[in-house]
């Protein structure tokens, strides 16, 4: 059996990389002017593309047991073709972010660590989650690291560190995606896990992502319901360690013309902070002060051209 793929840290060379798009554009324009009906429709490159960027931190192999129509039934990447000419729009978008979170992350400190996570199948929605929320943050411009699980017995470490203006907060990251509706009571294991991680004497962030179920939406809006509101609340209104829980779903809603695809948040507050702290301000305004490479983009300034 051969040994599992173990990514040697280095950042995708963008030069080898502009090559490499290059010819498979290229091969894909060959294609198409000789009449291949595949070739037709421009998701034979950028998926290509996509894939080989991803498996760059991950390895052909994963991505055959994970993103292939053949791969693992219960995988969260498995193509579901169901949509218009036998479309997966939520696979794309799915590995479109994959190859988004690798690209834009791989120069945060640790982002090795939730690569590797991805590799392990108990954690691959976990390991997303903690690259997902990383994009919140990134595209925020607010600094933060993944950190080093401990090594000491019965010391606890969160997943993250995040510097908002002078301070440093622990945060750790939680996904109920196994859970597709709501049911009162379900935040009370990750909350106490989280307080647990974030340790005594500290203040730190809850961040859980939950499924799109969890969420409706309203106009433009993605709206938490008030049970999960209120339950969150409650829980946080017990510990001075949990200060914040910050919700994410990756929601997506098909249109007549296209999928879209918008990464919505919810920052709870807890109920024991004063009035005049600071922690009652939106940590997180949404509003692209940070950096972001979206996946075409990435293609396109490889290739030289809009793909």
């Amino acid at each position: 059996m051969a040994e599992p793929f173990k990514w040697s840290n280095e950042p995708l060379n963008w030069g080898d990389w502009c090559a490499w798009c290059k010819e498979a554009k290229k091969e894909a324009d060959r294609r198409k002017a000789a009449g291949d009906p595949i070739a037709q429709k421009p998701a034979l490159f950028t998926h290509a593309a996509t894939r080989k960027l991803i498996t760059h931190y991950v390895g052909e192999d994963w991505f055959m047991r994970y993103a292939m129509p053949d791969g693992r039934a219960n995988s969260y990447f498995l193509p579901k073709f169901t949509g218009a000419d036998g479309e997966a729009a939520d696979y794309t978008a799915r590995v479109f972010n994959l190859a988004e979170c690798f690209f834009n992350l791989q120069d945060v400190e640790n982002f090795a660590l939730p690569v590797r996570d991805l590799q392990n199948e108990p954690q691959i929605e976990s390991a997303l989650a903690e690259l997902q929320i990383g994009m919140i943050l990134h595209q925020d411009g607010i600094p933060f690291r993944y950190l080093e699980p401990s090594t000491v017995s019965g010391v606890k470490t969160p997943d993250l560190e995040i510097t908002i203006g002078n301070r440093s907060v622990y945060s750790d990251v939680k996904c109920k995606f196994e859970i597709v509706d709501y049911a009162d009571g379900c935040l009370k294991a990750p909350f106490k896990s989280a307080r647990a991680q974030i340790g005594t004497g500290r203040q730190g962030f809850m961040f859980v992502k939950v499924p799109q179920n969890w969420s409706s939406q309203r106009g433009d809006e993605v709206i938490i319901p008030r049970a999960v509101v209120d339950e969150c609340r409650r829980l946080m209104g017990g510990t001075s360690r949990v200060v914040k829980t910050v919700f994410y779903t990756f929601h997506l809603t098909q249109g007549p013309e296209a999928m879209t695809n918008r990464h919505a948040i919810a920052e709870i507050n807890s109920p024991r902070l004063a009035a005049d702290d600071a922690w009652n301000e939106r940590v997180f305004p949404c509003d692209g002060r940070g950096s972001w490479l979206r996946l075409l983009e990435i293609v396109g300034n490889a290739v030289g051209e809009p793909v």
